[in-house]
């Protein structure tokens, strides 16, 4: 009795610790799964918000190259012979930063879509680039409102 009591005894034991060690391995697999699934939604965010700051950063471009368009037109008599020139360069710059702002709309509305189904390796590609586009215009502004500030000083404007 008391062998078949400790037979039971181990038996009982070992199936406890083989049910805790299923319930072990099913946590581990579903806290994995919980991680990997909150990675990719922070990696998506991220290229999703990379892409909006590119796009706000490129309005402002389009913004001030349209007020230095404005200015240019009010300041026909300072500009002189001049004015034709400046006016064409500020047409031409305004199309540019309408160009930029309609290519990084048109990328935001077709990556938002694909980004739910692309592995973070994809999705990494993405920020990548993003970031890049996003560094890029905001060297844009820069260059944009530098070339306002120097046009508009030396013109008096």
């Amino acid at each position: 009795m008391a062998l078949e009591t400790t037979a039971i005894i181990a038996s009982v034991s070992i199936v406890v610790s083989g049910a805790l060690g299923l319930l072990s391995v099913w946590l581990a697999l579903r806290k994995r799964s919980d991680e990997d699934s909150l990675a990719r939604a922070t990696r998506r965010t991220t290229a999703l918000q990379l892409l909006s700051d590119e796009e706000f950063v490129l309005v402002r471009v389009r913004d001030e190259c349209i007020l230095m368009q404005n200015m240019i037109a009010t300041g026909r008599e300072k500009l002189g012979a001049d004015y034709d020139h400046f006016a064409s360069e500020a047409t031409r710059i305004v199309g540019e930063s309408n160009e930029l702002l309609r290519q990084v709309q048109e990328k935001r509305r077709t990556t938002e879509p694909q980004i739910l189904t692309l592995r973070a390796a994809e999705i990494e590609t993405i920020i990548a680039i993003a970031y890049h586009g996003k560094k890029l215009a905001e060297a844009q502004l820069q260059r944009t409102l530098l070339t306002k500030s120097d046009t508009l000083r030396s013109y008096g404007l």
